[in-house]
């Protein structure tokens, strides 16, 4: 296992220890020979012996230090203990953006706080708009650390150039060198027009196969661009759930806090409120069928969400013209019960006047299968109880798309923080799509 740095490292020391152990291994000491041989590969090939004196010269001594440390080499080792923090000024956009999501926010600022302009203006390009502003407004992490506030940052960069340090280790970032890249390099929002088109359609009218699309689309983007260019995509999200996830994904959230928020939202709103207005449906159907009367009916279809319902139904539209309109206008991807609770209401009003058999006209001007289903039924005439069974098993189908779908979605974004390939995402996909 490498040895620890002390809390406050002195490159003074780590040179004196270099120089000992050039003495120790001059003067035949065969522990000292015995960790020459360990690191360095010129002597690794010749076996050791107990009267061996490797011939060193001082800058392999170094080499043999860094590495008892875990540093690759010496230049690493003294970028950190020096804290040259401006070295992350110099690796790439997409490698900065790495970087920044294994950096705790807090030591961020902190390191912030007495970086030079070049190194500041990069890294705040290679964040969120969100971020930004959060690392803007949080200056309460430096007078919360205890210490002289330059102790605080210097101690916080050589964290995160220790970062770097582990990550180039990884083959994720190359050790930086040559001159910053100009800051306007970090982002190229430009995306694919097939992608937008699709992120700009609700998912509920996509196919599980389009939702392996999108999700190997926008993985060519953040390994073409860059995650941060996901962030202009995000804007355009149709889906709640996936405009949160990309926006948490751009952020630099860790993939196992956006796994938990997704997966919670998933489970406790978003299903339940799948369920929720597939029953208002059913509820509304049956009340139609009935021959209710559209305070009944706005009663019945409301007790499935609400406390105490009201009886107005001044938003309600009734003229089967208005109706008409209101349906085609992409109806599912953003209904609320209130909405639906208005619409159905108005479908009873109409009834009411107009007869059942005129919502028939209605069914193909809804984009909502179950809905649409719902009123042909209405309209033929369907007994009760078939109507009821064949809108149940509807709903249960739309309920299990729609999980399996959010599912999707949410490997999707951690298999593209991950940096997986879009052939890997379309085969893990599928997978889940064949459950």
């Amino acid at each position: 296992m490498p040895a620890t740095l002390p809390t406050k490292p002195s490159l003074e020391q780590l040179k004196n220890q270099a120089k000992d152990l050039l003495r120790a291994c001059q003067s035949g000491d065969p522990a000292a020979a015995a960790r020459a041989h360990a690191h360095l590969p010129r002597l690794r090939r010749a076996p050791a012996s107990p009267a061996d004196r490797p011939a060193l010269c001082l800058m392999e001594a170094q080499h043999v230090v860094a590495q008892e440390y875990g540093f690759p080499n010496w230049d690493w080792l003294r970028a950190v203990v020096d804290v040259d923090f401006d070295l992350v000024a110099r690796i790439t956009g997409q490698e900065t953006q790495n970087l920044l999501r294994e950096v705790e926010q807090k030591d961020l600022v902190r390191a912030l706080s007495d970086a030079s302009t070049t190194t500041t203006d990069w890294l705040l390009s290679n964040m969120s708009v969100r971020v930004r502003q959060f690392i803007a407004e949080e200056p309460g992490y430096i007078r919360a650390a205890a210490g002289d506030p330059s102790d605080v940052a210097r101690a916080a960069q050589r964290r995160i150039l220790q970062q770097v340090v582990d990550l180039a280790a990884q083959g994720q970032i190359n050790w930086p060198a040559g001159d910053p890249p100009p800051v306007s390099a970090a982002v190229d929002a430009t995306s694919e027009p097939a992608l937008l088109a699709t992120i700009r359609r609700p998912l509920e009218d996509c196919s599980l196969e389009e939702v392996t699309d999108l999700a190997a689309g926008l993985a060519e983007q953040a390994r073409r661009l860059g995650v941060l260019s996901l962030e202009a995509v995000a804007a355009d999200c149709a889906s709640a759930l996936l405009r949160e996830g990309l926006q948490l994904l751009v952020d630099g959230t860790e993939p196992r806090r956006i796994a938990q928020v997704l997966q919670t939202r998933h489970e406790c709103l978003l299903l339940p409120l799948r369920r929720t207005l597939g029953r208002m449906v059913i509820a509304g159907m049956e009340c139609l069928t009935h021959g209710d009367s559209p305070m009944i009916a706005r009663r019945m279809v409301a007790a499935h969400y609400a406390v105490l319902p009201s009886n107005e139904s001044a938003n309600s539209p009734c003229e089967v013209r208005d109706l008409a309109k209101h349906l085609s206008s992409g109806l599912y991807s953003r209904l609320t019960p209130d909405a639906l609770a208005d619409l159905l209401t108005g479908l009873a009003a109409c009834a009411r006047r107009d007869s059942v058999a005129a919502l028939g006209s209605l069914a193909e001007t809804v984009d909502w299968p179950l809905l649409r289903l719902g009123l042909r039924r209405v309209a033929e005439g369907t007994p009760i109880n078939e109507l009821r069974g064949q809108l149940e098993a509807c709903l249960e189908d739309e309920v299990r798309h729609a999980a399996t779908r959010d599912r999707m979605m949410i490997l999707a974004l951690r298999s593209i923080q991950d940096g997986d390939a879009p052939d890997v995402i379309r085969t893990a996909l599928r997978q889940v799509a064949a459950g």
